[in-house]
């Protein structure tokens, strides 16, 4: 064991890299997901405290777990006061390779209860970590990065089904509490793997209903616990009551087939890919399940040998070669079928409105997951056992053969997905830079250069506009130039305190979404956020300097003074006292003009032929709005 977390320890160190020798200095991706996903949690540890993050949405601000900040890890460092943003960078990237020793260390002690010989175990344990889906979240999703959360579930869900030691499921309820409070995805992925372990244990076990409730109800009360904690926690602190009940996206974040048989960043895939010899080859999407060619040929040869058997297996056993209980096998294909989307996909969508609770859970794809380290887990029991099989009979040369083919192609596809770890860690230091401005000028220094200085502003307003928290309202939907904002505005704040109007975040309120959007709607646009201020200082506007802005976001620029160009923006100060007194401008100018005009159709601002079709006609005895709106079917 101590041997293994050695093992570990230098594994995940060669892995990562700079991540493990120099945290305090990388970050790997400053726009997109990856980059609203840092700065949430750097901003809230290094200048906030409590649940509420300002950072983003202002002047209202959202909770901290609708931002992706780890709470566990933000509020309580935050709390503690004076942390420092490489402090901060330190504690996150430590623990997360902390807790791909802990899955290899874990996946070691499941792969010897299969009576892996322990050198084999050790050795595949590591290589079953590093390739997992969960590696490529390092890119973005740093909170569903924690590697050691399912391999905890897998063995201790063993143990008990061998023991029925109720410590177990009590050391299962607390993981998925603890994980919740990093991802509330941690609590579903537990309930789904306690409920397809409950199914199969229904289906395989022989043994009375009462013998089987008393057996499954200590799960069922540790998979619960975790939504029981995280929801009475939600209520209390969570003072938003119109959030979207329905998240965006529910079946279109499903695993596909390409998903777990191809793979984009392995060698031979890689080159598939580069010569264009297959187009649908995976790239990383939510459902990214990739096991490998090893693994693939593998299970397929397993499962070959067990349709040509004739021996069947009466106690719930793959083969008589792999001793490999079933109800591991049923989970997997019950995880993978469910990570695609079924059955909803299949004409069903309306069962999602029995399931509101996994409903809320828009990304299915993430559950394969549980697929992935069950079927690795199981191709190398069986190699084990083959392997031990081999010998048994005196043919050691197929042995070795066998174990070294297996374990070379393993290798080889794993050292794609190391290789592009490390490349996204390396050009995360260049990043580092890029944020802290440790070559360059910095924002305080570019403001003092102009007679500015942090104080003189309020918040940040960057363009183009972007206004994506309420899953289904999606303002600058060009990911470049959403991205692009996102990496000038967290620059900014970071280095000024300064929270952003901009909304990058996830279920925002509707009524203040509906504000922000109006934020840059024009001049004869509403604009009750500006009404709401704390403050009449100006806002930082950042204006990014290759994009040529909408006539409505044009208009914001009357409203401002120039300061200058920095960071590949147009940098103003921008006073919304002076859009408020424009808005009435051009409103009452609009007023008077209509008061002078004919009762009729009017086109202000243009001239021309016009056609005007009322829909009067429509006799439709149903409408949906207005008595001469047009009908619907």
């Amino acid at each position: 064991m101590w041997l293994t977390a050695l093992f570990a320890v230098v594994l995940v160190t060669y892995v990562f890299g700079g991540m493990v020798t120099a945290p305090w200095r990388m970050v790997p991706e400053l726009g997109g997901d990856g980059g609203k996903n840092i700065y949430t949690y750097l901003y809230h540890i290094v200048y906030e405290h409590g649940l509420w993050f300002s950072g983003m949405n202002y002047p209202y601000g959202e909770h901290i777990v609708f931002t992706d900040g780890q709470p566990l890890l933000s509020v309580v460092l935050g709390k503690l006061g004076g942390v420092t943003l490489e402090q901060a960078l330190t504690v996150l990237w430590w623990l997360i390779a902390s807790s791909y020793v802990v899955a290899i260390v874990y996946t070691f002690k499941i792969l010897t209860h299969f009576r892996v010989g322990p050198v084999f175990a050790m050795f595949m344990a590591g290589l079953i970590v590093v390739f997992s889906p969960q590696l490529l979240r390092i890119t973005g999703h740093y909170a569903l990065s924690y590697a050691c959360f399912i391999p905890m579930l897998f063995y201790w869900t063993l143990k008990y089904h061998e023991s029925a030691a109720i410590k177990y499921t009590v050391w299962m309820g607390t993981l998925a509490c603890i994980a919740t409070f990093l991802h509330p995805y941690y609590a579903a992925v537990s309930l789904v793997w306690v409920g397809l372990y409950g199914a199969g244990y229904l289906i395989f076990i022989k043994s009375s209903v009462r013998t089987k409730a008393r057996h499954l109800v200590p799960l069922l009360i540790a998979a619960g616990s975790a939504f029981v904690l995280f929801g009475s926690f939600m209520k209390i602190t969570d003072p938003v009551t119109d959030r979207p009940g329905t998240p965006f996206g529910v079946l279109e974040n499903v695993a596909h087939i390409k998903d777990f048989l191809s793979s984009v960043y392995t060698p031979f895939w890689g080159y598939v890919h580069d010569h264009d010899w297959f187009s649908h080859i995976s790239s990383n999407g939510e459902g990214y399940n990739y096991v490998g060619i090893a693994v693939i040929s593998v299970v397929l040869f397993s499962f070959t040998l067990q349709l040509l058997s004739k021996k069947a297996s009466a106690q719930g056993v793959a083969t008589d070669a792999t001793r490999f209980p079933r109800i591991w096998l049923f989970m997997a294909a019950g995880a993978l079928l469910f990570s695609m989307g079924v059955p909803f996909i299949w004409h069903m969508e309306w069962l999602l409105n029995y399931a509101s609770l996994l409903r809320q859970f828009r990304t299915l794809g993430r559950f394969s997951w549980i697929y992935y380290y069950i079927v690795t887990v199981y191709a190398v029991v069986v190699v084990s056992n083959w392997y031990t099989t081999l010998l048994t009979r005196g043919k050691a040369v197929k042995a070795y053969a066998l174990v070294v083919t297996v374990v070379g192609l393993w290798v080889f596809e794993a050292d794609g997905y190391v290789n592009h770890t490390r490349k996204i860690i390396a050009e995360g230091f260049g990043k580092y830079e890029v944020l802290t401005s440790k070559n360059d000028m910095s924002w305080p220094q570019f403001l003092a250069a102009h007679n500015y200085k942090k104080e003189d502003f309020q918040a940040l307003l960057v363009l183009p506009y972007f206004e994506t928290g309420s899953e289904k309202l999606w303002l600058c939907s060009n990911e470049f130039l959403s991205a692009t904002g996102l990496t000038m505005g967290i620059k900014a704040s970071l280095q000024l305190r300064l929270p952003m109007v901009d909304v990058m975040m996830s279920r925002s309120g509707w009524s203040k979404a509906f504000k922000q959007a109006k934020t840059a709607g024009g001049p004869l646009v509403d604009k009750p956020m500006l009404r709401e201020l704390p403050s009449d200082k100006p806002f930082l506007l950042l204006n990014y300097d290759k994009d040529t802005l909408s006539p409505d976001q044009q208009y914001l620029l009357a409203a401002c003074d120039t300061i200058g160009h920095y960071s590949g923006s147009y940098v103003y100060a921008c006073y919304p006292g002076r859009i408020i007194a424009n808005d009435k401008k051009y409103k009452d100018s609009v007023a008077a003009l209509v008061s002078q005009l004919r009762v009729g159709d009017t086109c202000i601002g243009s001239g021309g032929s016009w056609y005007i079709n009322h829909f009067d006609g429509d006799k439709a005895p149903q409408h949906f709005f207005g008595a001469g709106a047009r009908g619907y079917q």
